[in-house]
C-alpha cells in the first residue's frame, strides 16, 4: 500500500509536462513527505500505512480551492503475559478537508498561503483481549472482550504557511493550522459478542498544528 502511494506520486510530473503551455487556472496534488518518510523506515511493521495525508488544489496562482485527505490505518497483535492472553488492538482515522486559500507574494518565489477548512472525520479504535482457560470439565475455552469507540466529527479553522516554487511543475509547502471540532460517538464493550456496557460520547476541542511537516507538490 505504501509503494502504491509513492508510484502515484512519482507519475505525476509525466501530468505536468503533457500539459504543454501553463493555463490560466491549473491542478496541484501534494504529498506530506514527512509521513511518508516516517512510515518508510517504521521499526514497527504491524501498521499497515500509518498516517498519510495528501491534498488536490484547484485555482490561479494567487486564489485556489483546497481539498485533502488523510488518515492511520494500523493494525496490532500482541501477548500480554505468559497464560496466553492475547491483546489485539485497531485503529483506523479518516477525516476529508474543503476550503479556499489564497496567496502572496513575499520573496521572489516565496508566497505565504491564508485560508480555512472544513473537516468532517470519522475515528474507530477497537481492541479485543482474548483470554484462554481450561473449564471444569477439563475443557479448554477461550473468552473474549472487546472495545470499540467509534466517534464521528466536524471541525472548521484558518490555516497559514508558505510555499516556494522550484518550477511551474515543482513547489515544496509547509503550514500550520487552528481547528476547532466537535466530536459524538459512542464507546462500547461487549463480552463474547454481548454488549455489557455502552456510553455515549460528546466533545469540544481545540486543536492545533505546528508547520513541522513538508509537502512535496507537482503543478500541472
Amino acid at each position: 500500500m505504501k509503494n502504491i502511494f509513492l508510484l502515484i506520486f512519482c507519475l505525476l510530473p509525466l501530468l505536468s509536462f503533457a500539459q504543454g503551455k501553463q493555463k490560466d487556472t491549473h491542478w496541484e496534488v501534494g504529498l506530506n513527505s514527512t509521513q511518508l518518510l516516517r512510515n518508510l523506515f517504521a521499526q514497527n511493521p504491524s501498521g499497515l500505512i500509518g498516517n498519510f495525508t495528501f491534498f488536490v488544489k484547484k485555482g490561479s496562482e494567487k486564489n485556489l480551492f483546497r481539498a485533502h485527505f488523510g488518515g492511520n490505518l494500523t493494525n496490532k497483535e500482541e501477548s500480554i503475559d505468559n497464560q496466553g492472553q492475547i491483546l489485539t488492538t485497531k485503529s483506523s482515522e479518516i477525516f476529508v478537508g474543503l476550503g479556499f486559500e489564497r496567496r502572496k507574494t513575499i520573496y521572489n518565489k516565496l508566497q505565504l498561503v491564508l485560508g480555512g477548512d472544513i473537516l468532517p472525520s470519522y475515528s474507530i479504535d477497537q481492541s479485543t483481549t482474548t483470554f484462554f482457560f481450561i473449564d471444569s470439565n477439563g475443557i479448554f475455552q477461550n473468552r473474549e472482550l472487546e472495545n470499540k469507540k467509534e466517534i464521528f466529527g466536524v471541525g472548521a479553522g484558518p490555516i497559514i504557511g508558505l510555499r516556494y516554487s522550484f518550477s511551474k511543475y515543482f513547489s515544496i509547502s509547509t503550514e500550520s493550522s487552528l481547528y476547532f471540532y466537535y466530536s459524538q460517538g459512542t464507546n462500547e464493550t461487549r463480552e463474547d459478542g454481548e454488549v455489557i456496557s455502552s456510553k455515549a460520547l460528546s466533545s469540544y476541542s481545540l486543536s492545533h498544528s505546528l508547520p513541522h511537516s513538508l509537502y512535496l507538490v507537482m503543478n500541472f
